[in-house]
């Protein structure tokens, strides 16, 4: 047997235990709101991939961290000063999260085991070699159990095989590039951006023909909500907590911010064109932005996967 575990103590102390046996995989999940077991056969596995992840849960806690260090050094300065053992309390938490905040965005490698209808069975993290080697060692046991097994990397997701077509798009509210690829049989997508990395794939068999068209705004909002509150946090607590000095006056740098918050979310009710297709349980399985400078190739694009899908799945479009 093959015991991986895993422990994230920003997502409410969560401790995830795996077990690698002959023809099965048994997951544990316990924190301090959830406790599960759940397990799968090594034969319901279809697709393995990887992926490259920021920690999103030790980013939001050392955010708050610093928020409420901040304001804890401002609201009671003049108390602090005078009770050294106390000031020293939130001037490290400050320090420690903003180490957490910068730290979370270290993308880290994990590998997604997914099962034959594209339902993710589990999460591996490769952390150091003693914890690769285990990660190695299991998926050679899924291998060898499972037959006609997809992998999928992000270093080389792309066959020799020229592409039909091609649809890039950036997506601002996930501040990430795409990439898609449309094959004879399938799709092939590459996602990079600020909080991750990893490929996808969509076969066409698993379409129904039916196609979504919609409409998403896509802000930056939220990212210059998150960035600037933190960027003004940071300068606060180090002028309170360090009595570093700055000429920025946090009146007016509130002020910029609600300005920039305020124009991304103006730019952000133009809603973007998207276009999906739906799989065979009525899930969109694949969904892109597409600009208006795109759209005639997109059309052609649908069309192109239309005719590959088979006759008996095609429906008519919503």
């Amino acid at each position: 047997m093959i015991k991986i575990t895993s422990f994230n103590p920003f997502q409410n102390f969560l401790r995830i235990t795996q077990e690698f046996h002959e023809d099965k995989a048994i997951v544990r999940l316990k924190s301090l709101s959830t406790e599960r077991t759940t397990e799968f056969s090594y034969e319901e596995v279809g697709e393995i991939r990887d992926g490259f992840y920021t920690a999103n849960t030790q980013r939001t806690f050392g955010f708050f961290t610093i928020l409420v260090s901040n304001m804890v050094l401002v609201i009671f300065c003049n108390w602090l000063t005078s009770q050294p053992a106390w000031y020293l309390i939130p001037k490290i938490t400050l320090i420690s999260g903003i180490f957490l905040y910068i730290l979370s965005y270290l993308k880290k490698w994990h590998i997604i085991i997914v099962n034959k209808k594209g339902i993710t069975l589990s999460y591996l993290q490769r952390n150091n070699f003693s914890s690769n080697v285990l990660v190695e060692d299991a998926l050679e046991k899924i291998k060898s159990k499972s037959k006609n097994i997809d992998e999928l990397t992000t270093a080389a997701p792309f066959p020799n095989a020229r592409p039909a077509f091609k649809h890039n798009y950036f997506s601002f509210s996930n501040l990430e590039k795409t990439a898609d690829f449309f094959y004879e049989d399938e799709i092939i997508g590459l996602q990079k951006g600020v909080f991750g990395e990893e490929a996808y794939k969509v076969k066409y068999n698993s379409l129904s023909g039916e196609v979504y068209n919609g409409k998403e705004s896509d802000g930056l909002q939220w990212h210059i909500f998150e960035w600037g509150f933190l960027s003004l946090s940071i300068i606060s607590g180090l002028e309170y907590g360090f009595g570093v000095q700055t000429e920025i006056n946090p009146l007016y740098f509130l002020l910029i911010i609600g300005v920039l918050i305020t124009a991304a979310w103006i730019v952000s009710l133009r809603k973007r064109d998207v276009v999906g297709f739906y799989n065979k349980t009525g899930q969109i399985e694949y969904w892109a932005f597409v600009n208006r400078s795109d759209k005639e190739n997109f059309e052609k694009i649908i069309e192109f996967v239309k005719s590959k899908i088979p006759v008996e799945a095609v429906v008519e479009e919503r």
